[in-house]
């Protein structure tokens, strides 16, 4: 969600939208496969595409990067979105 374009009545959104974002947040870690968990700082960068089917209805793909001290974390989505 929040990610799309909602264009104005009698227009149509680009068939294709890419983005590109940063961010810092809080990062949660499980210590040595133990139940010990620690919360650090770090950050994020991401890229994506997302592709309009109709003025309610989205797929989404995005890459995600994130690292927080000695963590590094690759992630990836596809997905279907809604809007309200």
């Amino acid at each position: 969600l929040g990610n799309g374009l909602a264009p104005p009545p009698g227009t149509t959104a680009p068939a294709v939208q890419p983005w590109i974002g940063a961010g810092l947040g809080a990062y949660a870690f499980i210590l040595d496969d133990e139940n010990i968990t620690d919360t650090r700082p770090g950050g994020q960068i991401s890229t994506g595409l997302l592709v309009p089917l109709s003025r309610r209805f989205d797929v989404l793909a995005e890459l995600r990067y994130a690292a927080a001290e000695d963590a590094r974390i690759f992630s990836y989505t596809l997905g279907l979105g809604v809007r309200f």
